[in-house]
């Protein structure tokens, strides 16, 4: 749980592979281009809200 740069990674691994062997148009590798950028974005947007609650 919140280990964001290992899911990161993994994310661009399996895009890398998806969009070899499936072409940068599939359903699959578009998703998974979704989840990269929402893994991104998550730690910036956790320790706001984080910061927030504490507040």
């Amino acid at each position: 749980q919140g280990n964001y740069s290992e899911a990161e990674q993994l994310y661009r691994q399996t895009l890398a592979l998806q969009t070899k062997v499936l072409g940068s148009e599939h359903p699959d590798t578009l998703n998974t281009m979704n989840n990269l950028a929402n893994a991104q974005r998550l730690p910036k947007n956790n320790n706001r809200l984080f910061l927030k609650r504490k507040r």
